[in-house]
């Protein structure tokens, strides 16, 4: 993702994730996990910004997962063991 799209840090690569679910036509709603105040306030000003732009989107789904057998977090434990 780094080489494809600007991300210098982890704050980046989860905006950029809540970001890409929120600009994603049909996602209405994203679950995320909140530790505290900050993250929460982090996802909130992020909800905020404006969405991705087509470009980037373009971008990110070409970054997607191709074989639905990683898709199962069952399978990531399974191939390690």
């Amino acid at each position: 993702i780094k080489n494809k799209i600007n991300i210098n840090n982890w704050d980046d690569l989860s905006k950029l994730a809540l970001k890409f679910c929120l600009s994603t036509e049909g996602i209405d709603s994203v679950l995320v996990g909140i530790q505290n105040i900050d993250e929460l306030e982090f996802a909130v000003e992020t909800e905020k910004e404006e969405t991705l732009s087509d470009d980037i989107l373009k971008k990110l789904f070409t970054l997607g997962i191709k074989d639905d057998y990683w898709v199962e977090p069952l399978n990531w434990y399974r191939r390690l063991f």
